[in-house]
């Protein structure tokens, strides 16, 4: 049964969010107590350069945070000061909303397609296409796609989740409405604000990951926490249309302890991942990438070999596409599997790796097999990765930084 839990560390100022499939943690977020995030954020943005040659601008989001905009992400910007220039230029003054964190010495990423999204439906204001989750059979999709122009604004555009094909129109409806009534508040609001305001404010980073996950797969919603049980009862109630379960957990014996989160997080901050074959991972961050090497320990001695290597590199094609998700690791990634001298051999695992990333819940893609047969995959980047949030903490867990079997 799909649970998710929401608890505190018992000594350090983090916030856990941990989805769990069988009592096993799939996925596992961190948010510092002390740090407000302006992920999804609308502010009045004002550009202080564009770089063409990099087809870029950069618009600074307050005095102190620069955010990286994208030229071709300006199809239609919102302007609340404009320049004499029909297209974007310095000193020009326009609602922008972050879509990426600042990332080591990367800028927050903004973006001028403001986007707002609840259970079922995400509205766009600049790509105004109708789109439906691929995840649906085409039939489905085309009903959908239908139905919705026969609803929509001729102003936004519409992109309808999987689990929005399995719930009644009404609600759909409800929904949209409400997205609509979000979206026009920043809208008209920001032509009367100066640069720098935040015009939208989204409800808290835990709050919105919830949010935007599908109530199947979230599954009931249980915390420790009566702060936390209070901000999100209040919150879901503000719609009718939601359809999470929550409960209070009262026990004196901690979810924390309970499920043994300790050492979930110990085991997620370690180089080397064990298999259940006997082989293993080694998992390394350097500046530019992640790189994850596929150990067979001895799983594949003596005769077939090469079925024993592709049963030792399937299970750890299932279990990397885990780690990447537990971790949060983003961008691009080389994996180094054992060596398979079957063509047949490499199309299953291609194959398999393209299923499994195909699931994640930010988005991974197979990118290509180089001629050393490593494996080139990327991953989205939108929140810092779990060894980043708690690199200053990482000595609570155990370790120092500077061991080796501690990723850094």
């Amino acid at each position: 049964m799909n649970k998710t839990i929401l608890t505190r560390h018992p000594s350090l100022p983090y916030l856990f969010h941990f989805r769990m499939e069988e009592d096993i943690v799939e996925e596992l977020h961190v948010y510092p107590e002390a740090a407000d995030s302006i992920l999804g954020n609308i502010f009045v943005g004002k550009v202080q350069n564009v770089v063409k040659s990099i087809g870029a601008a950069f618009v600074l989001i307050d005095s102190e945070r620069m955010g990286y905009l994208p030229l071709d992400d300006c199809i239609h910007p919102i302007y609340v000061k404009k320049g004499s220039s029909p297209s974007i230029q310095q000193g020009d003054e326009l609602l922008i909303q972050i879509t990426r964190e600042a990332i080591a010495t990367k800028e927050y990423s903004v973006s001028t397609n403001l986007q707002l999204s609840r259970n079922f439906c995400i509205l766009t204001s600049q790509n105004r296409k109708i789109r439906v989750s691929s995840k649906l059979s085409k039939t489905v999709r085309a009903t959908l796609r239908e139905w919705m122009n026969e609803h929509r604004k001729s102003e936004y555009g519409y992109i309808l989740r999987t689990c929005s094909a399995t719930v009644e129109p009404n609600i759909r409806i409800e929904e949209i409405h409400t997205l609509e009534e979000e979206m026009e508040q920043p809208i008209q609001l920001g032509p009367y604000k100066t640069p720098f305001t935040c015009v939208k404010q989204q409800p808290a980073i835990w709050i919105r990951s919830i949010l935007n996950s599908n109530p199947e797969i979230t599954g009931p919603i249980l915390t420790d926490q009566t702060d936390l049980h209070e901000q999100l009862h209040s919150y879901l109630r503000q719609s009718s249309t939601n359809s999470f379960e929550q409960s209070l957990y009262t026990d004196s014996y901690s979810l924390w302890n309970l499920y043994s989160f300790e050492k979930v997080v110990r085991q997620a901050l370690k180089k080397k991942v064990w298999l259940p074959c006997g082989g293993y991972l080694i998992i390394e961050k350097t500046e530019a990438m992640w790189v994850i090497d596929v150990n067979s320990g001895k799983s594949i001695q003596g005769k077939q070999k090469e079925k024993n290597a592709l049963k030792v590199n399937l299970e750890a094609a299932k279990e990397i596409a885990h780690q990447m998700i537990l971790r949060n690791m983003s961008g691009i990634c080389m994996i180094d599997f054992i060596n398979m001298t079957e063509t047949e051999s490499m199309n299953q695992l291609v194959s398999t790796v393209q299923k499994l990333l195909s699931t994640d819940p930010v988005g991974a893609s197979f990118i290509d097999l180089t001629k050393l047969q490593i494996m080139e995959v990327t991953r989205t980047k939108k929140e810092r990765p779990l060894y980043e949030i708690l690199e200053k903490d990482i000595a609570f867990f155990g370790k120092t930084i500077d061991e080796t079997n501690v990723i850094c």
